[in-house]
């Protein structure tokens, strides 16, 4: 895909980089599913916190303390597959697996999977409800990266010369000035600008 944007010149440039942030926003119905104690994780947004010792990346949420994780082993037992997980419990980024150190599976919810590059965009999960496991369909969209514009200040000059007067608004929010808004006087503000 070619982003394009206008540069601080006016002209369309094209973006390179990374469109999608590290941010990951869960999303599932847990009260049709009868499991409303789950709810909360509902909009959650997780954030990439780095990787395990096992190279697997874990996420934590903004405003919970709640955490997604890839698991090699949950109990640490030989024969326990592979699966992403929803915990309250933090990994220890330092275990290759068992990463809450409990030496059982108990989480939130879980998806068995041996890739473990990336939370699967959208699954069927296992999730505790009840005291019993439910499948449903758990997705987690990547949010887009945002950019944060820093304040702008604003000075206006008012420039005679014996043809006309000139009003510009000129702002320092990139750390040099810009011409905002000249009022119809585009070739003699070249000029008075040289």
């Amino acid at each position: 895909d070619t982003v394009l944007y206008l540069d601080n010149k006016g002209d369309w440039a094209h973006m390179d980089g990374q469109y999608e942030s590290n941010v990951l926003e869960l999303k599932g119905h847990f009260a049709q599913h009868n499991c409303s104690q789950q709810d909360d994780l509902n909009n959650l947004q997780f954030e990439l916190q780095g990787n395990t010792k096992g190279g697997f990346p874990w996420y934590k949420a903004k405003a919970a303390e709640q955490y997604i994780y890839f698991d090699l082993s949950c109990s640490g037992a030989a024969g326990t597959p592979a699966r992403w997980v929803i915990d309250e419990d933090a990994p220890n980024v330092n275990l290759i697996e068992d990463l809450d150190g409990d030496r059982n599976c108990s989480y939130h919810a879980h998806v068995q999977t041996t890739d473990g590059k990336a939370p699967p965009k959208g699954a069927m999960w296992s999730v505790q409800c009840n005291s019993s496991w439910t499948d449903m369909w758990l997705a987690l969209f990547r949010l887009p990266v945002t950019t944060t514009v820093a304040p702008t200040t604003k000075t206006k000059t008012t420039t005679t010369t014996k043809h006309a007067k000139v009003d510009m608004v000129v702002s320092s929010a990139t750390g040099f000035p810009h011409v905002l808004a000249v009022l119809g006087l585009g070739p003699l503000l070249l000029w008075l600008l040289r």
